[in-house]
């Protein structure tokens, strides 16, 4: 908002505008801020107890009133929202989550799947469960250790531009006797005329 007597002015210079309590120090002045720039427990959509930036940028966008407060029935359309992500993007299919999630195919089946979840009574716990059931079938923590041990079976086939990639990591030393040992298996040419 801009000053109404200087429109150049900072806000904090003039006093019909500025709402900002006086404060006498750094330390009292950030709390002010600190409190006053926090999201209301009602943006939580997942209900883990943090609005994260995913959660306050759905929220946002559900915030009609713009008075950064959801009211129930939104709250739950978000939540609804968040299930339907997870189970559109979901790789693992939703049978190997347990019996309750129906194994349809398709975006009826995802969103019969999302439906369930969202108006289950404990919606943030399920939706964790989920997400970390489908981390453990999938194992992505392994992944790109697993591609680094795999050695290339041929000159077109294989991962030798990830083992190359992931020499930098802690499995650099292995990695490169991996190379070493695919090198050695090559055809060796002459340089010699």
């Amino acid at each position: 908002q801009l000053s109404r007597t200087s429109p150049l002015r900072s806000v904090l210079l003039d006093p019909e505008v500025n709402n900002l309590p006086p404060a006498r120090t750094q330390t009292e002045y950030a709390e002010f801020v600190r409190t006053r720039n926090k999201a209301h427990s009602s943006y939580d959509l997942d209900e883990d107890g943090q609005v994260t930036v995913q959660d306050y940028k759905l929220a946002a966008s559900l915030d009609v009133d713009g008075d950064g407060r959801l009211d129930t029935d939104r709250h739950k359309e978000g939540g609804l929202i968040l299930a339907e992500r997870f189970f559109e993007r979901q790789i693992v299919p939703a049978k190997f989550h347990g019996d309750c999630w129906t194994a349809r195919e398709g975006r009826e089946g995802f969103q019969e799947n999302a439906r369930r979840l969202a108006n289950s009574q404990h919606f943030g716990a399920g939706l964790r469960m989920l997400e970390m059931r489908e981390k453990r079938l999938l194992g992505r923590a392994s992944l790109n250790m697993t591609a680094c041990m795999q050695a290339p079976k041929g000159p077109d086939e294989g991962p030798r531009s990830h083992l190359l990639a992931h020499r930098k990591r802690t499995e650099r030393l292995f990695g490169q006797a991996q190379l070493d040992k695919w090198d050695a298996k090559l055809e060796k040419w002459s340089t010699k005329r």
